[in-house]
């Protein structure tokens, strides 16, 4: 029988992310709330510059973009990896690519991210057009030089349940078990 990892999401670091942003949001809202409606927290409320007022507001809209993204992330149920005899089945990225066949795999790299404990993987494929279906994300990854002409397909081990190092030891095994 064959092996089969199934990682599901850390619905806390999602919640932990949507609360973080509300907070950034409702820090970009102080200078609007001072500059309109007078309330002196600092000084005298006027003496904001409007360009801080300007600049305020992308900010919080950002902030609230990325905490009804994270705020979603806690009620979805799939999982975000399945590493099995067929291939990888990413669902962690924006681009959600599917299940990526062993054969097509022409490496597979992980390295650390700055914190050291959370990790990237980096699949290269022999033909990406075959996974990444937006053009424009094609001709980018494909771009003369870069990486052999190869594209990548990147996640980050960042909302993953189980043990890295246990997940790399099974993607390893049938990576040289399919080459």
């Amino acid at each position: 029988m064959e092996k089969e990892i199934v990682i599901t999401r850390k619905k806390y670091k999602s919640i932990l992310y949507a609360v973080w942003m509300l907070l950034m949001a409702a820090l970009f809202s102080l200078p609007i709330i001072e500059y309109f409606f007078d309330i002196s927290w600092i000084g005298n409320g006027r003496d904001i510059p409007f360009f801080v007022i300007l600049i305020s507001v992308p900010f919080i809209l950002v902030m609230l973009f990325c905490c009804y993204f994270f705020a979603k992330q806690t009620f979805i149920d799939s999982p975000i990896l399945t590493v099995n005899q067929y291939g990888i089945h990413e669902q962690a990225t924006v681009f959600n690519v599917g299940v990526i066949s062993w054969d097509d795999i022409v490496n597979i790299t992980s390295f650390p991210m700055i914190d050291g404990t959370t990790y990237v993987i980096s699949i290269t494929l022999k033909e990406p057009e075959k996974y990444i279906h937006d053009p424009k994300l094609l001709k980018r990854v494909t771009a003369p030089g870069y990486a052999e002409k190869n594209g990548h397909i990147s996640f980050s081990s960042i909302y993953f349940k189980k043990e890295f190092a246990e997940v790399m030891e099974l993607i390893n095994y049938y990576l040289e078990k399919h080459k």
